[in-house]
């Protein structure tokens, strides 16, 4: 009789409660989350969005002289987050804070200039971003059944449910939220396209108008594109995809940046000009502080990366100029223990463990069998590629810089967890 049972349809039924209940709990512990003052500056330059529809051409850069606070921006940092912080604001019909926040400036001194947001705003925005929680739970869970079948989908889905990085920093409104999502659903669509593998341009590039650090999956979609799965493909066919690829991915990164419309190549120029000084001006902001946290050689970012990964508790701040106003919020919200869950040396050394163990396995069923080992192959260059970048760019030990790292740590451990059930439910 129980073999009759639709385990498959039922095993789906109860992931989709699941999902609905960490859906819940997130949801919930969104008011708690600590305010991040980036988050006034996303409110703030989500007025784009109001000039996007009504005069998207005002958003567009001019050789007029020095850019001013917004334009810099808009050189700086992709556009999507800006937008996406803005429609839960706008739902609400609250409007944009009247100034960015100014770190140099007190609390006081920026409530007073009305940096500090509203907090109907604050949370309509956070609950706006809320809804790409739940989806990043539907796409690993469908990475990790397409890799090595439904309990790797289910753990996978359940740590990073519950990873303590994905709580805190996707419950604000800043870029997490919508990245986690778009490099999840551009991983899923890398790893599952076969007829038409140029159409994974399009999640790609809409992880890349979230953040620039997904550069490292875009050159993973285009290797796919090129090294199919029919590898009897003719070059010609290959090299067609790859063009539709790379105009797809443009073309959605122009439409989304009307900072470079009018001037493309003078805007060009701005915009790397203002980040490299944007980055230098960091670091020795940061240098001055704390001469120890710039991490100015290979070893120091991948010890930083892997302590922010696995270890370090989650980090509310990543300086102090504001501990009196924040600091009790970022204690009562770490007072919940599913904040913190594994956040120690115990839990690190479990997690590592588990990751080691499932990139072994994925590696011995690349050898052993013929069936997945693309996806295989891909899923280990796509971690690859996305680490290798953060190394290459993240010059400050900031730990919200490693949630791109999370899904493909939840997915290896994950394949490790499955693997010592999977080894258990045999010998029962």
């Amino acid at each position: 009789m129980w073999k009759k049972w639709p385990w498959a349809k039922i095993s789906d039924l109860a992931f989709a409660l699941a999902v609905l209940a960490a859906a819940a709990f997130y949801t919930a512990g969104i008011p708690q989350a600590p305010f991040h003052p980036d988050e006034s500056t996303y409110l703030y330059m989500s007025a784009d969005l109001e000039a996007l529809f009504s005069d998207p051409l005002s958003l567009a850069y001019t050789p007029d002289g020095a850019l001013d606070r917004r334009e810099r921006y808009r050189a700086i940092d992709t556009p999507l987050t800006r937008y996406l912080a803005g429609v839960g604001r706008l739902i609400a019909g609250l409007p944009a804070p009247a100034a960015d926040w100014d770190w140099s400036k007190t609390w006081a001194e920026n409530r007073a200039l009305g940096s500090l947001p509203d907090q109907r705003a604050l949370l309509a925005s956070r609950y706006g971003l809320a809804v790409f929680f739940p989806l990043s739970l539907l796409c690993i869970y469908s990475i990790g059944l397409r890799l090595h079948g439904r309990s790797l989908g289910w753990i996978a889905a359940l740590l990073l449910a519950g990873n303590a990085l994905v709580l805190l920093h996707t419950r604000r409104v800043m870029a997490e939220a919508p990245l986690l999502f778009a490099m999840l659903l551009s991983l899923w669509s890398i790893l599952a396209a076969r007829r038409r593998p140029w159409l994974t341009a399009v999640p790609l590039a809409l992880a890349f108008g979230v953040k620039q650090f997904a550069i490292g999956l875009v050159a993973v979609g285009l290797a796919a594109v090129l090294f199919p799965e029919d590898a009897g493909q003719p070059l010609k066919a290959r090299l067609r995809g790859a063009v539709l690829f790379v105009l797809i991915f443009a073309g959605i990164t122009a439409l989304l940046n009307p900072f470079y419309w009018r001037y493309p190549l003078q805007a060009a120029e701005v915009g790397l000009r203002a980040r490299a000084e944007f980055n230098e001006r960091s670091a020795d902001e940061v240098g001055q502080l704390l001469p120890a946290a710039v991490l100015d050689n290979p070893g120091k970012r991948i010890t930083a990366s892997l302590g922010n990964l696995f270890i370090t508790r989650p980090a509310a701040m990543e300086v102090n100029n504001y501990q009196d106003e924040i600091g009790p919020q970022a204690s009562a919200y770490l007072a919940n223990p599913l904040h913190t869950l594994l956040r120690s040396t115990a839990g690190a050394v479990a997690v590592l463990t588990l990751c080691l163990g499932g990139m072994t396995a994925a590696g011995m069923a690349f050898f052993r069998r013929r069936n997945r080992r693309r996806e295989v192959a891909l899923l280990f260059l796509a971690g690859a590629a996305q680490y290798l970048v953060l190394l290459a760019v993240v010059s400050l030990p900031y730990q919200r810089y490693a949630l791109p790292l999370v899904p493909f740590l939840c997915l290896w451990a994950g394949w490790g967890l499955a693997r010592i059930l999977n080894a258990l439910e045999a010998r029962g």
